[in-house]
């Protein structure tokens, strides 16, 4: 199976419609979205020329086979994660002022304060509501694990953020715990993919890489158009390979 890998669009349309077109002329069999369909800042992600997010989410329905949510498509629909008693948000996170979240969590959270207003049609958010956190695609050979982030953070509801091979070690139980031989994830908006098993750590930036028969998480690079580059990674489950292909280079 030849299985292309969206995540972290931000309702960029501009973006989506360009990956779709590629993944298109790459002869992708599936087509995987790791969340963040909807919800941005310009502080992040930059112009709000191209956004909307309920067409990217009808896209999103349209082409993509699997799909898992990210922290602001549950932020978008007031939703919380199911872990969200970890995280120190009471079942009334949404009712309280902007302050008193920042007292209440127990842990740095994302609190959504500069998000711009771009508010879901009742279609999108009935797809949002019943979109997974993660989701076990089998590919024949090996299964991979989708979520949007790591554990025990799946949605990316916190602002947590590894940085060495330490951090990636409780999302490698869950890889072992499900039988999954990869973990693919979104959210850090990477410049190009990282790559973690439990002896490297590498950045592999815009190239072919292996998978390699042992646990390991591929973070994959954001599709919004930010301060950063922008991609989609494909994976190849016959060859074991995988590529991040960055869109700022496509004609």
């Amino acid at each position: 199976m030849k299985l292309s890998v969206i995540a972290d669009i931000h309702s960029d349309l501009i973006s989506l419609q360009e990956a779709l077109r590629e993944i298109d002329k790459q002869k992708c069999d599936k087509i995987l979205c790791l969340g963040d369909i909807v919800g941005y800042n310009q502080h992040f992600e930059g112009s709000p020329d191209g956004r909307d997010a309920n067409a990217c989410v009808r896209m999103v329905r349209k082409h993509c086979d699997y799909v898992v949510c990210g922290n602001h498509d549950l932020h978008a629909i007031r939703k919380l994660p199911s872990y969200h008693d970890e995280l120190g948000m009471p079942d009334n996170w949404y009712e309280l002022e902007l302050e008193e979240r920042g007292r209440v969590s127990k842990s740095p959270l994302w609190l959504y304060e500069d998000e711009m207003d771009d508010p879901v049609s009742e279609s999108s958010f009935e797809y949002l509501n019943e979109l997974p956190e993660q989701i076990v695609i089998g590919t024949g050979d090996f299964n991979i694990l989708a979520t949007h982030f790591i554990e025990p953070d799946i949605t990316g509801a916190s602002k947590r953020s590894p940085s060495c091979q330490k951090d990636f070690s409780l999302h490698l139980e869950l890889l072992k715990k499900k039988k999954c031989l990869a973990g693919l994830a979104g959210h850090a908006h990477l410049e190009g993919i990282a790559c973690i098993s439990r002896r490297d750590f590498t950045m592999n930036y815009y190239r072919k890489s292996h998978l390699d028969k042992k646990q390991q998480i591929i973070v994959v690079p954001p599709l919004t158009r930010s301060p950063g580059s922008r991609g989609f990674i494909i994976l190849d489950s016959l060859s074991r390979e995988f590529e991040a292909i960055s869109l700022k280079y496509l004609a």
